[in-house]
């Protein structure tokens, strides 16, 4: 501590307005660090989580499709009653809309997946391969003309359809559970980040409220007691002495401090020579006196 106090005040001063500044930045750099946690939380909802479900509806609604061209193809299979007719634009729709569900199932493979996601991946691609393969038996009998074989076909279609639905929908609540997860996140994070500010704020506070009064005290003390010293002075009373740490100080206090304390002490010295001089002179006078009065009984005798 003695250090500081032999420290210039405008050093002082210099010092505490840096320690503020860096408190200040601290609790800067923690409020852009909270805040690029909630971004990134955020960002993650858009990119990921939100971008997986967009991928899912897009491939259960070409699963849909899939399902009304299969269910058309099978309608006019028994309203021709087994007759041929036309269904090359069913079967190419079918592939069309198959291959878009298998590149969106490759960028939705490219997220980060759960476990649990992963395995239901692995359900849909298995169960999907499977009804593609009963589609494709479909069609042919219906070239075939198999009126029988088309029904029992798609009644098969349709429960292998909702194993790979239920597969997708399992899919699409994973993606929201995510989205839940990372809103709670980032709620947490900001739950978090407000406490952490708070309490940081108050310490500031109270660190900048300690120092004020310890650099005031530093300054207004030895300030105080020159003062004082200063009005005994005025009073003519040179008795008194300034305390003798402030004396000590190296700082601009400390140098006033030794100013006056040599003021009183030349002050001192010079009443005293006064004294001194006083009594001289009075013994000399009375010296004088005595020899006067010499003088006048040697005249008188005369």
């Amino acid at each position: 501590m003695k250090w500081f106090l032999n420290m210039r005040t405008r050093n002082k001063l210099l010092l505490c307005f840096l320690f503020m500044a860096v408190i200040i930045a601290v609790t800067g750099m923690l409020a852009l660090t909270i805040l690029a946690q909630v971004n990134n939380n955020v960002d993650n909802i858009q990119e990921n989580a939100i971008g997986r479900l967009t991928i899912l509806d897009n491939i259960n609604n070409n699963f849909l499709e899939i399902q009304k061209n299969v269910t058309t193809i099978a309608w006019k299979a028994n309203a021709y009653q087994g007759d041929l007719f036309s269904i090359d634009q069913y079967r190419q729709k079918i592939e069309e809309l198959s291959g878009k569900n298998k590149l969106l199932l490759q960028n939705y493979e490219s997220f980060t997946l759960t476990d649990k996601e992963q395995e239901f991946v692995k359900s849909y691609t298995s169960n999907f391969a499977t009804l593609a393969a009963r589609i494709n038996d479909l069609i042919q009998s219906c070239e075939a003309g198999d009126l029988a074989g088309v029904n029992l076909l798609t009644s098969q279609i349709d429960s292998q359809g909702n194993i790979v639905l239920s597969a997708i929908e399992v899919l699409k609540q994973e993606a929201l559970t995510s989205i839940d997860n990372l809103v709670y996140s980032s709620q947490e994070t900001y739950n978090s980040a407000r406490w952490q500010a708070t309490v940081w704020i108050i310490v500031a506070l109270i660190l900048a409220i300690v120092i004020s009064l310890i650099i005031g005290q530093i300054i207004s003390r030895p300030i105080g007691a020159i003062v004082k010293h200063a009005g005994l002075l005025a009073a003519g009373d040179f008795t008194a002495s300034i305390p003798k740490k402030y004396l000590q100080r190296k700082d601009e206090i400390g140098l006033l401090a030794k100013a006056f304390g040599d003021i009183s002490q030349n002050l001192r010295q010079m009443i005293k020579q006064i004294i001194n001089t006083a009594g001289d002179m009075s013994a000399s006078s009375q010296q004088l006196s005595a020899s006067a009065e010499e003088v006048t009984a040697q005249g008188m005798n005369i």
